[in-house]
């Protein structure tokens, strides 16, 4: 896995997450929408693996973003970074859920091999597993 230029966090500091929906699915999520217990909407995003150490961003966006991501309006690159609705994402390794090591990064310190490809569209069957948009 690539070095971070983050600052170590003790915890996720993102209370009450609740899945919502897997947005892209190969073999397991991908990219998935979840929710905070005030409201907030977040994409999950898988960024890399290392053994069995998997490596995820977690970005505040939009509803709106996010709807127009499964409805094939907006590409996930178009998403990451530039809609975040903070400066900052966070990057958690897990395994397997288990959170090994929690950094928030600036967006402008994201490495750019864990942004999406340009033009990366959510595959149409991404609208089959909604839940509550």
């Amino acid at each position: 896995m690539l070095r971070l230029s983050g600052t170590k966090l003790p915890c996720l500091p993102i209370f009450n997450l609740t899945w919502t929906a897997d947005l892209e699915y190969f073999e397991g999520p991908l990219v998935s929408h979840i929710t905070n217990g005030r409201g907030s909407d977040y994409i999950k995003y898988w960024a890399d693996i290392e053994n069995d150490i998997n490596r995820w961003m977690i970005a505040r966006v939009s509803v709106d973003s996010i709807a127009r991501l499964m409805d094939r309006v907006e590409s996930l690159d178009n998403v990451l970074p530039a809609r975040c609705q903070d400066d900052f994402v966070y990057f958690v390794d897990a395994s397997p859920s288990v959170p090994l090591d929690v950094q928030l990064v600036m967006l402008e310190q994201i490495p750019q091999e864990y942004l999406p490809d340009r033009d990366a569209f959510l595959r149409p069957s991404a609208k089959s597993r909604r839940a509550g948009l």
